[in-house]
């Protein structure tokens, strides 16, 4: 008992608040720290910039469309993936060139 009321004294209980910490009637409000307020900022200005760049885009709507649909490098990879379609895909091969390929080759006769 003696040892009870002495570790009450040394070491007070912790008041909690009934329920979530920061919301509700009883809330605690979180503090402000310079850390967060900096991340803040940072984010709108973040936003600033983005809408100023959708606002003012670099191309105007008629050159954005014109590149997209009339790009050379499109129309070469388009024009490669075509041909790659037309082609056979296995080219007609009989066994005897397979063999004269990799077996006759390598064989000795004594």
């Amino acid at each position: 008992m003696r040892l009870t009321q002495l570790l009450r004294v040394y070491f007070p209980r912790k008041k909690n608040i009934p329920g979530l910490k920061y919301a509700g009637k009883n809330q605690m409000v979180k503090p402000v720290i310079t850390s967060k307020k900096t991340a803040a900022v940072d984010k709108m200005m973040r936003t600033e910039q983005n809408l100023q760049y959708i606002n003012n885009p670099y191309l105007s709507a008629e050159e954005e469309r014109v590149y997209g649909m009339d790009h050379p490098k499109k129309e070469k990879r388009k024009r490669a993936f075509l041909e790659s379609k037309r082609k056979p895909f296995f080219l007609d091969k009989t066994l005897e060139d397979h063999y004269k390929d990799t077996v006759y080759q390598n064989k000795k006769w004594e």
